[in-house]
């Protein structure tokens, strides 16, 4: 998503927001012969069965049917689904594509081939737009995160609601904001520290998880959030200490985001698009178990 976007800045590329409504029932069901009871205000006496002809919200193949139906539908519209991220689809000539997660749809391409697309898929599915980022100001909800257009990036954010209900669930609503998301104690052996009770370990979970979700668009966390991951199966007091002390800096830092901004442009002649990657590795850096630790940007 953030590489699409920011190509997108550097090409002058329009970014479409769409939603697929009640996408499970869109596919066939191909599953064996399925019957269902049906609400029982239609038939009060019973002994009516339904056969099942689409993919049933809550059953476990309804979402594998409905990405193969979504795959069938964007091989029609002359799209190519990606090897490397089979949520990405590629139009033919290249100048276009469309991110799917599930039935949140963001296309992104030339502004009369994005509009064009999304009346083409709206033929074949239940379809709405949920916003676009064509002008300063524009704003789209997309995955949870929210996408503003400023003048030459995309700001990427979650919102602040998000953050707010952690520190809720914390009981750190009043808490003294920290400067840091983690100090150098953070690399120091736990092993013989006294473990969580059960009710703590489920909050200690359930944070980690909400955590871990915040994650992408707040790299500052990163390396804290993932120290904390490694003690989710048995965490013990420091653990929650380094937790809470987290959840300290993000009370201070809830307006942060990510920016998104090229700098080139893709628009004119003669520049070409290079992705430069950055890796980092920590060797044997854990100090109880000593497994390694390695990151990319």
């Amino acid at each position: 998503m953030k590489l699409l976007l920011t190509l997108a800045l550097a090409k002058h590329w329009y970014c479409l927001g769409a939603d697929v409504s009640t996408a499970f029932l869109h596919a066939t069901w191909t599953k064996g012969t399925t019957y269902v009871w049906p609400p029982e205000e239609f038939y009060p006496s019973g002994g009516v069965v339904w056969k099942l002809k689409k993919a049933l919200y809550g059953l476990k193949s309804s979402p594998q049917l409905w990405q193969a139906h979504f795959a069938n539908v964007m091989e029609r519209a002359n799209f190519v689904r990606c090897k490397s991220d089979a949520n990405l689809y590629r139009h033919s000539d290249g100048n276009l594509f469309v991110l799917c997660y599930v039935d949140d749809l963001l296309i992104v391409g030339e502004e009369e081939k994005t509009r064009s697309t999304f009346e083409i898929l709206s033929h074949e599915l239940v379809m709405k737009k949920t916003g676009q980022l064509e002008k300063e100001g524009d704003k789209l909800d997309f995955l949870g995160r929210q996408l503003t257009r400023t003048n030459n990036a995309v700001l990427v954010s979650m919102d602040g609601n998000y953050i707010a209900k952690i520190l809720e669930e914390a009981n750190l609503e009043k808490c003294r904001p920290a400067l840091t998301p983690g100090t150098d104690t953070l690399k120091r052996q736990v092993e013989s520290e006294e473990e969580l009770n059960k009710e703590d370990h489920a909050t200690y979970r359930k944070l980690v998880g909400q955590l871990l979700w915040l994650t992408p668009v707040r790299p500052d966390i990163a390396y804290g959030v993932k120290e904390l991951s490694r003690g989710v199966s048995r965490p013990t007091l420091e653990h929650l200490a380094k937790l809470r002390h987290l959840l300290r800096y993000l009370s201070g830092t809830k307006n942060y985001c990510l920016e998104l901004r090229p700098k080139i442009n893709l628009s004119e002649k003669n520049t070409s698009l290079t992705v430069t990657c950055h890796t980092d590795s920590d060797w044997a850096g854990c100090t109880s178990t000593r497994k390694s630790t390695s990151g990319v940007l």
